[in-house]
């Protein structure tokens, strides 16, 4: 994987940085926050190897953060990875593909409360077919909570979200008022 170089002036320090393209695919890339304060670094998540890579490693911290990067993850993957899609296709039962990458990707931090709570939240969802019969369900599941629980302002694709972190910072994903994805 090639790794995305933020730029040193201008930028705002980002935990993540979403793109949603307008073909229905999406990219994902997480700032690695084993390099910091002495080199600002995105590294991308293509599939949930990625995902599982950098909370394992613990390239990203922080409660909310782990949650977010291995939903992102699993959603980049199943929209956007062309392998996996072709998997997907070609799965005898899609749920239980997607129920075997979601407990993957929960073995990266085993520990983490706030990582079941979203494997276990998609699962939901996954069990009502919304995932299998809308392949656009995994991008705008994540963003559809923080919609229903902020203060989402539609017509500037804008939101208000605060998560909540003890160690702060670039450990948790909040940016007051920027936008929700790209």
């Amino acid at each position: 994987n090639q790794s995305i170089m933020a730029s040193s002036t201008g930028d705002n320090l980002r935990s993540l940085i979403f793109k949603l393209e307008g073909n229905g695919t999406a990219s994902f890339s997480v700032l690695d926050q084993l390099l910091l304060p002495h080199e600002t670094k995105y590294v991308p998540v293509e599939n949930v190897e990625d995902a599982w890579d950098a909370i394992r490693s613990m390239r990203i911290r922080g409660a909310p953060l782990i949650a977010i990067v291995a939903v992102l993850g699993l959603s980049v993957d199943l929209t956007s990875n062309e392998k996996t899609k072709k998997e997907l296709e070609d799965a005898p039962d899609a749920k239980e593909y997607i129920y075997e990458k979601m407990a993957y990707l929960q073995t990266s931090r085993p520990t983490a409360v706030n990582l079941f709570n979203a494997m276990e939240e998609l699962k939901a969802i996954v069990q009502n077919d919304a995932l299998v019969t809308n392949p656009q369900i995994p991008i705008h599941a994540p963003t559809r909570r923080f919609r229903q629980s902020s203060h989402w302002h539609p017509r500037r694709r804008r939101s208000t979200i605060a998560t909540h972190c003890r160690r702060g910072g670039v450990h948790s994903p909040r940016r007051v008022g920027a936008p929700l994805w790209g």
